[in-house]
């Protein structure tokens, strides 16, 4: 997700737990990265304004409380921002800001209301061009799983 991991352990015990916990890491990232043209994140993004596609468990349960978070944020924390963090990195690469018509266009397609979540974990973005960004919300709820293994399995250590 673009982002590093470091992990301080000792001892037997804390070597497995922190193997234990970067396979979860990974396990989710190859579920949720921008940067995998595999994650169903990127495949969410391939299929807007198309068909829906079936992604994990954890998967429609991240994206429920990124909707949840948005009501509560008051449309602060936006995965469906993910084509305007796209943008900016291309205009990072580029060597320029984006132009007022870029801007404008991208932020059109932003909006929580066009991801749909359906039975049976079918998920959809109602509009081509859109694209989720997890973020923040991936990588905290990517590094909460080996937190739990540690803390089960050794809970004097946290």
């Amino acid at each position: 997700m673009g982002t590093v991991v470091h992990q301080h352990v000792h001892g037997i015990v804390g070597q497995h737990c922190s193997e234990r916990g970067a396979q979860e890491i990974a396990r989710l990232e190859a579920l949720w990265s921008v940067f995998r043209p595999t994650s169903e994140i990127s495949r969410l993004a391939a299929q807007a304004g198309h068909q829906p596609i079936t992604v994990a468990p954890e998967t429609a349960a991240i994206l429920a409380q990124a909707q949840q978070l948005y009501a509560l944020t008051h449309g602060a924390l936006d995965i469906t921002a993910g084509c305007l963090m796209r943008l900016w990195r291309s205009a990072v690469e580029r060597g320029r800001a984006p132009t007022q018509a870029e801007l404008t266009k991208t932020r059109a397609l932003v909006g929580i209301a066009d991801l749909e979540i359906g039975e049976g974990r079918r998920v959809r973005l109602r509009r081509k061009g859109q694209q989720l960004d997890l973020d923040a919300l991936g990588k905290g709820s990517a590094t909460l799983p080996p937190t739990s293994i540690m803390a089960w399995r050794t809970p004097c250590l946290l």
